[in-house]
C-alpha cells in the first residue's frame, strides 16, 4: 500500500522458522487468553540445538529483559511487540540466550535479535516457543495467519492502525 507516496508495511513477519502455535495453545495463559494481547507463538527449528529469533519488521528496541529471554520493539506506526522466547524461560536467568541487540537499537525487518538454545530450554523441561504479541491491540484491528508452518519472511499477522 502506498501512502502519500511511501511504501507502507502492515504486515508482521514470523520472528522464527518453525511451527506456528495458535493463541489458544500457547503454553501460558498469560498468552493464551489474550490478557497481554492478540498472540501467536512458533515453535522453532533449531539446528545443532540452536535456534535464532529475527526482527518482524522495522522496529525500534524498547526494551530487553535483564535475563535475555524477551524484548520489546515499536514499529513507526506506533504497534508495539513484545518478543517472548519460551514458558517460564525466566527460571534460567539468561542461560543459553545471546541478546545481539540493544534498547533505543534501529532494526531491519529480518534483522537476528537474539541467538538462544532451544535443546537448554527443553533439557530444562521448559516450552521453547517464541511467542510474538501486540500489546496495544486495542489500537490495531488485526488478523492471524492460519498457516501451519513459518519460514523466515512469511507474514503471520496483518496489523493496520485503528481509526481515530
Amino acid at each position: 500500500m502506498k501512502l502519500f507516496g511511501l511504501l507502507v508495511d502492515k504486515s508482521v513477519y514470523s520472528p522464527a522458522v518453525g511451527h506456528i502455535v495458535q493463541m489458544e495453545n500457547i503454553g501460558d495463559s498469560a498468552f493464551s487468553t489474550g490478557a497481554m494481547g492478540t498472540a501467536i507463538g512458533i515453535m522453532p527449528e533449531s539446528q545443532d540445538g540452536s535456534s535464532n529469533v529475527y526482527a518482524p519488521f522495522d522496529a525500534e528496541i524498547l526494551m530487553v529483559v535483564r535475563t535475555k529471554h524477551a524484548l520489546m520493539l515499536k514499529r513507526n506506526d506506533g504497534l508495539e511487540a513484545l518478543i517472548h522466547i519460551g514458558v517460564d524461560t525466566v527460571s534460567l536467568k539468561g542461560e543459553g540466550f545471546n541478546v545481539l541487540v540493544e534498547i533505543g537499537q534501529k532494526v531491519k525487518k529480518g534483522e537476528r535479535l537474539v541467538n538462544f538454545s532451544k535443546q537448554l530450554v527443553q533439557d530444562h523441561g521448559l516450552d521453547a516457543t517464541v511467542i510474538f504479541v501486540v500489546t496495544n491491540t486495542d489500537s490495531f484491528d488485526i488478523k492471524v495467519t492460519q498457516e501451519l508452518q513459518a519460514q523466515l519472511g512469511d507474514e503471520i499477522m496483518y496489523a493496520r492502525k485503528k481509526k481515530e
